[in-house]
């Protein structure tokens, strides 16, 4: 990817277009920016895509409800849909815990975990703001071609990210997880807990699975467009000078025989 952009890059600095058409070199400050707003397309997607996946698993009560048939919740805990409702009221700023039967140890963990939303949310946003920002800079400058192939590499790099994430250890990525994110230790609780209860080991495994493979779904689409893009955009090229070629022939045979 850094040869072909480099080429591109090393083209477009001799041969660069402005607005009336005429050729004219680029200055060295205007391709720094545009080197930067690629790699910034390319970078910001795996944070996108796996927040994206991330927040449509974690506000899906459908598939959590499987997961709590799935894992005998229902055993356990029979009115595990309320609780999961109104936790997940809290975590979008829509009501409170207060009729929620967990401890208050528990409770300070999940307002926890509400901050640690927080904070996905600004991050969210400012990486949405920053890939529109990049990619209006080299739309601005005509490079489609760079552009197509920073998206095509986000999504190869959001995709090794996942595979390697689900070749980890998952008590050992979940275990390091929390100790980074939730540094004040709440987030160990008994077996016996209602919090365990309702949300197991194995209910965050299979969790993490459905973002993982969500994130690689996102990123093959991501992937394949931009890719059937770059062929389109090279083959209507070469038809483009095939036809050009072809014209310049006509026109010499023309000459020829007007002479």
């Amino acid at each position: 990817m850094a040869l072909e952009i480099k080429k591109l890059f090393r083209r477009n600095k001799e041969h660069a277009l402005d607005v009336s058409g005429a050729k004219e070199a680029r200055k060295p400050r205007e391709i720094r920016l545009l080197k930067l707003s690629i790699f910034m397309i390319m970078i910001l997607l795996p944070v996108m895509v796996l927040l994206l996946s991330t927040y449509f698993t974690f506000y899906n009560e459908n598939l959590h409800k499987y997961e709590f048939s799935k894992t005998g919740v229902y055993d356990k805990v029979s009115n595990a849909d309320a609780i999961m409702h109104e936790m997940m009221n809290y975590f979008q700023w829509k009501g409170t815990l207060d009729r929620v039967p967990f401890t208050e140890n528990e409770k300070s963990h999940l307002a926890d975990v509400k901050v640690v939303l927080g904070w996905s949310y600004l991050a969210f946003f400012v990486a949405i703001i920053l890939f529109l920002i990049s990619l209006m800079i080299a739309l601005e400058e005509k490079e489609l071609i760079p552009i197509l192939y920073s998206l095509f590499f986000g999504s190869v790099i959001t995709i090794g990210i996942m595979i390697a994430a689900l070749m980890v250890n998952f008590d050992l990525l979940f275990t390091t997880f929390h100790q980074l994110i939730f540094i004040k230790g709440n987030w160990a609780f008994p077996e016996t807990s209602l919090m365990i209860q309702m949300f197991s080991q194995q209910f965050f495994y299979e969790e993490a699975k459905r973002i993982f493979f969500g994130a690689v779904i996102i990123s093959l689409i991501v992937l394949i467009s931009s890719r059937v893009m770059i062929y389109m955009h090279k083959a209507g090229q070469w038809a483009s000078h095939l036809l050009k070629d072809n014209i310049d022939k006509i026109k010499t045979k023309v000459k020829k025989k007007e002479q």
